[in-house]
């Protein structure tokens, strides 16, 4: 990786950029080190990152090396880290079982967060990947659980009476958005995850539902046919 980059012979072959990648162990610990340019510039991207962990670690510094690089070609952040929260079927078609699961974005690790004895819907895992909300059927109409990311403790999102679906984490993952129902219709509720005081939005008689956050937090866009 110390050695001069000889940028004319990569322009030659039309590269864009180029990356140096060292990979060591010592023990149970994985070391990656890597350096990225711009061969027409001739610049190095960046300083040089290095990641390190345990040797079962190694495709996870290689997801975030791939951030870091998509990072500094893009300017916008990456992806390659993230984890996805989805509904998993199995069984015949006639007694289909969904479960909530998580696995890493290429489709690794895999992990069921539910027993698949309920119905389950609509799985919105955080910014920080660290929590998910969903629907359940579990206590027969559908109710807005959160459960953690990694498996174990769930709770329901709102005790009230009635229906609760369709929920969203806010960008910060402070807060949580969903629809219930009142009276002969839906309405908007948010709620903070730490107090769990909840405010109600919208309140009509019309269905107020799929609630969603903008990016900075600030407003809500939800479908209504008032």
């Amino acid at each position: 990786m110390e050695a001069p980059v000889q940028f004319a012979d990569w322009k030659a072959i039309n590269a864009q950029a180029l990356i140096a990648v060292a990979a060591g162990q010592r023990g149970d610990r994985v070391s990656v080190r890597f350096r990225l340019w711009d061969v027409f510039a001739q610049t190095q991207l960046g300083e040089g990152l290095q990641f390190e962990g345990t040797a079962q670690a190694w495709r996870r510094m290689g997801h975030k090396v791939a951030d870091a690089v998509y990072s500094r070609l893009t300017g916008e952040g990456g992806y390659f880290d993230s984890r996805v929260a989805y509904i998993a079927a199995s069984g015949p078609k006639s007694a289909r079982r969904k479960q909530i699961a998580v696995m890493d974005y290429d489709g690794a690790n895999p992990v069921m967060l539910t027993d698949g004895n309920a119905l389950v819907l609509t799985p919105r895992i955080s910014r920080s990947a660290s929590q998910i909300l969903y629907t359940s059927y579990e206590q027969g109409a559908p109710r807005v659980l959160m459960i953690e990311a990694g498996g174990g403790r769930r709770q329901v999102l709102d005790d009230a009476q009635g229906m609760t679906f369709a929920p969203r984490f806010s960008p910060d993952g402070s807060r949580a958005v969903y629809s219930a129902s009142t009276g002969t219709g839906s309405d908007i509720f948010v709620v903070d995850l730490a107090s769990r005081r909840r405010a109600q939005l919208t309140q009509t008689a019309s269905i107020d539902t799929a609630p969603a956050f903008s990016n900075d937090g600030g407003q809500i866009v939800f479908e209504s046919d008032r």
